[in-house]
């Protein structure tokens, strides 16, 4: 099996997923040592930013050509599952599950850290489900993470930061999608999994401290109803039939007259730059529901 550190995008050029990699690597990094300065909430995001990353990962490097290609979706993966098939996706789904359970704080309330986990699992994935498109994923993020900057506007939270508190945290996240942006847009490097999952973590856990029980409760319903949406509408579609979604979503995406010309401009990512590991396999890569 080769780790396939290059995917297919939704105009069929090959990327390269370190972008995702790099992404897990500066949000850890951050968190990290916001954490060593004094924030300990700052070590549940790394440690969530870190695992939701990993468990993706594991998504990225299993091998195509074992994926059942009915094998799709919420819906598909489960059915995998009750038929004793344990696919990648409810390895991921798992995964995501138990990383929210541990980067989540343990409350007298189990109801308080259920949702806690649920909230850090679900942000995870659905960040994931706008990774389609150039630059998309990110986008939505960065609207996330700057609510993480103006607590008042934050809604479910009272305002209130410490020494070390919320801004710091948002920043974190908001300078590393800040650095993923323009590659990731210009269609030089993805996300993946890898990178989608642990920016979903970090922010779902970056916004949890300090929200009330009802917040929290809104947030994870809305979040459910977004993935179990997904399972039958088509987010690509939605904005691509909404003028100002579709004008915002192409923002800094190269049109596709241009985009090879462009591209030429920057060195291109070759296979000396792309780590890889000699597996015997088949090349070919297969594109699920037309990624970034």
């Amino acid at each position: 099996m080769k780790i396939p550190w290059k995917r297919t995008n939704f105009r069929g050029r090959e990327v390269t997923l370190l972008g995702g990699a790099l992404l897990v690597g500066q949000l850890v990094t951050g968190h990290a040592i916001n954490a060593l300065r004094g924030d300990s909430i700052s070590w549940r995001i790394a440690a969530a930013s870190l695992g939701a990353g990993l468990v993706g990962g594991y998504d990225d490097m299993t091998d195509s050509e074992t994926r059942n290609k009915t094998t799709k979706g919420l819906h598909g993966h489960l059915g995998a599952l009750a038929e004793g098939r344990l696919s990648p996706g409810v390895v991921k789904m798992l995964g995501l599950i138990t990383t929210g359970m541990l980067a989540a704080k343990p409350r007298r309330q189990v109801l308080d850290w259920l949702v806690e986990a649920g909230v850090i699992a679900g942000g995870a994935n659905l960040v994931n489900l706008f990774d389609l498109r150039p630059g998309r994923a990110l986008k939505v993020a960065s609207l996330v993470g700057l609510a993480g900057i103006f607590p008042r506007c934050a809604w479910g939270g009272s305002g209130q930061s410490p020494k070390m508190g919320r801004q710091d945290r948002a920043l974190v996240n908001l300078s590393a999608i800040g650095a993923a942006f323009p590659m990731d847009v210009r269609e030089y490097t993805m996300l993946g999994d890898m990178g989608a999952n642990s920016l979903g973590a970090a922010l779902a856990a970056t916004w949890i401290p300090g929200r009330s029980r009802g917040a929290k409760l809104a947030v994870l319903a809305g979040i459910t109803a977004l993935t179990l949406a997904s399972e039958k509408i088509s987010f690509s579609a939605v904005i691509e039939n909404n003028p100002l979604m579709k004008t915002l979503d192409e923002l800094g995406r190269h049109r596709d007259d241009q985009s090879e010309k462009n591209r030429n401009l920057a060195p291109a990512v070759t296979d000396e730059m792309v780590p890889s590991i000699p597996f015997q396999t088949n090349d070919a890569v297969a594109v699920k529901e037309t990624p970034a």
